[in-house]
């Protein structure tokens, strides 16, 4: 058991024993924190393999860890940890996007449920970082490269949305006054129809 336990610390499993909730569960029930973890990574395993929920359980991999530790990043003073979750958010975003154009070319692959859920594990494991990997060697050259163009079209984007939101301002006031008059209006009919 000793060794399974050294093997599970090189995993990084032991790392989730940072997590409070985890840890008071684990001696709650007096099981380890890396074979709660392990067990639950397993069931999940099994449920992408039979493609049970498959969709929504590498969804909740690639998001519902990430988005704790980036809350936890926040919340701390340290940095390095924030420069971390906001690069995993860039990579993780970029995959969304272009998800469905993916999808069309790689749907075809056996268990390509269980490809994104190791992927999403490798892009936020604090000692693969993979994350870091993707943005330096792919989205940040391609970013640099596109610069000058997407700076000009978020600028025109911004200046769209704040356009639309002053239209939308001056529809609200006018619709305001408008009903003040209908209201005004409809009064002053009824009025003069009851003084009739």
């Amino acid at each position: 058991m000793e060794k399974f336990d050294e093997y599970l610390g090189k995993l990084g499993l032991n790392e989730f024993e940072k997590i409070k909730p985890l840890k008071e569960f684990s001696q709650k029930i007096g099981v380890k924190v890396a074979h709660i973890v392990l067990a639950f990574f397993s069931i999940l395993l099994i449920f992408v393999v039979l493609e049970f929920g498959s969709f929504l359980i590498t969804s909740l991999v690639g998001f519902v860890y990430p988005a704790y530790m980036s809350f936890k990043a926040v919340e701390s003073t340290e940095t390095s940890d924030d420069t971390q979750w906001l690069t995993y958010w860039v990579v993780y975003s970029f995959f969304t996007v272009f998800n469905d154009m993916l999808f069309i070319v790689l749907g075809f692959i056996p268990f390509l449920y269980i490809i994104k859920a190791v992927l999403y594990v490798w892009m936020f494991h604090p000692r693969t970082k993979g994350a870091q990997v993707i943005y330096e060697k792919v989205i940040k050259p391609l970013l640099l490269k596109y610069e000058g163009k997407l700076d000009r079209v978020t600028n025109r984007a911004e200046e769209g949305m704040a356009f639309l939101a002053e239209q939308g301002k001056n529809a609200r006031e006018f619709g305001g006054d408008l009903a003040k008059k209908t209201a005004v209006d409809t009064a002053f009919a009824n009025l003069t129809n009851k003084q009739s």
